[in-house]
Parts: C-alpha cells; sequence; structure tokens
C-alpha cells in the first residue's frame, strides 16, 4: 500500500539529510526495496503486509517505530 504521504516523507528526509525508511518508520509506515520496487506498508492501520514488514525491518527502522510506539503510550 502507498501512502499519499510518501513523496512528502522523500522531501522532509531530503531536507533533514535523514533515511526515508527511518523517518517513515517513525510515522508508522514500512518501506522496504523488493525485486527493485518500493514497498510501503502502514503498520498502524494493519494494512496487508504488516507481518512481514514488522518483521523485515532494519534495526534503525526498529528503533524509530519502537520510539513513536513509546511516545504514544505516554502521550
Amino acid at each position: 500500500m502507498v501512502h499519499s504521504g510518501v513523496f512528502w516523507m522523500r522531501r522532509f528526509a531530503r531536507l533533514f539529510g535523514v533515511s526515508m525508511a527511518e523517518l517513515g518508520a517513525w510515522f508508522g509506515l514500512m518501506c522496504r526495496i523488493d525485486r527493485g520496487k518500493e514497498l510501503w506498508v502502514d503498520v498502524l492501520r494493519n494494512a496487508p503486509g504488516t507481518d512481514d514488514a514488522k518483521r523485515l525491518m532494519t534495526r534503525k527502522q526498529s528503533r524509530a517505530f519502537g520510539t513513536m510506539l513509546a511516545m504514544l503510550e505516554v502521550a
């Protein structure tokens, strides 16, 4: 599932000099490259592919996603 915010994610990541995949993970969007295509999964809404996305996320994505979840718990 491609999220409409991917365009802005790319621009903000470039602007702040951070990884687009990590920035996406902070907002609950997992990105991975499969056969040369960029795949985005909205894991907060349990979109199709959520289980695979969570299992295949990088350590940096996992850290960003976990931080976001912890902040949601506090709020």
